[in-house]
């Protein structure tokens, strides 16, 4: 009996045991699983958020370095800015500085102008490009060479010869040419003379053949620092015959004789009819700061540079200190007369006057 009741209790007990046992292992399991539940929710949670924060940084460095970035670029502008502003004046400077060559600026813009374009087109055709660019420069080069040849022609018939001895004394000159005609107290001016007139300076004229040249010394003399004015030029009878009783009156009235005063002022201002400035020839050159027809205005740097250099254009100093027993007249260093480039450096070389040099070489051929 004990025994009886003894086995079904205790298999209720393992029954309950079983129950409990199985009951157990079922929650162990239900806990396992929502413990692994809830570390995957919690490993994918601080997954995303690392990944959001990864993402965060990213954006973040991105942002920053487009700051970066632009702050460089805004700082590099100015730079850039003042790069092309100082290559804009080195384009301007050159410009100016070879303006007077022609040649010279074109190229300097042209170099300029390349420079630019292959800082601006690094990827370009550098071949294809250095090729244009020589057969423009090419081109550019014989335009301007032809201008400058042009220039240069032109230049060159308007600039009088330079100072040579084409005549040496070995033969005769002809004393008919128009250049050559000696107008003096013993020569008259023949009545028939006519003069092809053209302007000099101010209302001052000359012999049309003899102006540009006159025109050229001035200029040139300019250009050295050397100012010459014109003081009196062409002169008719009727001009030299007042000029010339003129000073005969002021002659007597310093006390002079008329006979004395007629002489005396034939020294000094030529007879009508026997003056220079009756040929178109000849011409008085003072400068401005001394206009006084006397001795003094040699030793003016004006006086001094006619002297050196008038022949170069053809005129001669035609009354020289040392020779008024010949030429008749007191020194004049301000009356020059066109002889001829041709025989004007001979005449000043050998300080002779032109009634010498008309004695000595001159033949008359018709």
């Amino acid at each position: 009996m004990k025994n009886s009741i003894l086995i079904p209790v205790t298999g209720m007990l393992c029954i309950v045991l079983g129950v409990s046992l199985l009951i157990f292992v079922i929650g162990t399991s239900a806990n396992t699983s929502i413990d692994e539940i809830e570390h995957y929710k919690t490993e994918f949670t601080v997954s995303s958020e690392s990944s959001e924060n990864t993402n965060d940084k990213t954006l973040q460095q991105t942002e920053d370095q487009n700051k970066h970035y632009t702050s460089e670029t805004v700082a590099e502008e100015p730079e850039i800015k003042d790069e092309m502003h100082s290559s804009d004046e080195t384009v301007i400077s050159e410009s100016s500085d070879t303006q007077s060559d022609p040649a010279s600026t074109n190229n300097t813009v042209i170099e300029s102008s390349d420079s630019e374009v292959s800082v601006q087109d690094n990827n370009s055709d550098e071949t294809s490009f250095a090729e244009s660019t020589e057969d423009e420069n090419t081109a550019v080069n014989e335009v301007t060479q032809e201008e400058h040849n042009s220039e240069t022609d032109v230049v060159t018939e308007d600039e009088p010869k330079d100072l040579t001895v084409f005549f040496d004394g070995t033969t005769k000159v002809d004393t008919s040419l128009w250049n050559l005609i000696l107008v003096n107290p013993d020569n008259y001016l023949p009545e028939n003379f006519t003069i092809d007139k053209a302007q000099v300076q101010g209302n001052y004229y000359l012999d049309s053949r003899v102006a540009p040249l006159a025109v050229q010394m001035i200029s040139d003399a300019k250009k050295e620092g050397i100012e010459l004015q014109i003081c009196s030029s062409i002169r008719d009878i009727d001009l030299q015959t007042r000029l010339f009783n003129n000073k005969i009156n002021d002659l007597i009235n310093e006390g002079y004789s008329k006979e004395e005063a007629e002489r005396v002022a034939a020294t000094i201002v030529a007879v009508p009819g026997t003056s220079e400035h009756h040929t178109g020839l000849a011409m008085d050159i003072v400068t401005p700061s001394y206009q006084r027809l006397n001795s003094g205005y040699a030793k003016t740097d004006a006086a001094k540079w006619l002297k050196a250099n008038a022949a170069k254009y053809g005129f001669i100093l035609r009354y020289p200190e040392d020779k008024t027993e010949i030429t008749k007249i007191i020194f004049e260093p301000w009356h020059y007369r066109y002889v001829g480039i041709e025989y004007a450096s001979f005449i000043m070389s050998q300080d002779i006057c032109f009634e010498e040099f008309i004695e000595l070489y001159g033949e008359t051929k018709q």
